[in-house]
């Protein structure tokens, strides 16, 4: 099974209202893209994206199991 590859199109900060931040820090809403033109929205902790060098414009992929990996590689992200 393949999985679809998506580009990040935009991340912004996730907005919290009167709710503290989560336990894992704050979040990004992510705005990504395939090249078949679906678009998809996901809130990645920022940390983890820091920690992948996934940036605006970076290629990834959703798995079945709900894990962000970078484009290309095997490694495994884990979203909320």
């Amino acid at each position: 099974m393949n999985e679809k590859i998506y580009q990040i199109i935009m991340i912004t900060e996730a907005d919290y209202g009167c709710e503290e931040c989560p336990p894992e820090g704050p979040a990004a809403l992510v705005l990504l893209r395939s090249d078949d033109g679906e678009q998809r929205r996901m809130e990645v902790p920022e940390a983890v994206l820091s920690a992948a060098g996934i940036d605006e414009g970076s290629r990834v992929t959703v798995g079945p199991d709900g894990k962000l990996r970078i484009a290309g590689f095997g490694r495994k992200i884990p979203i909320r």
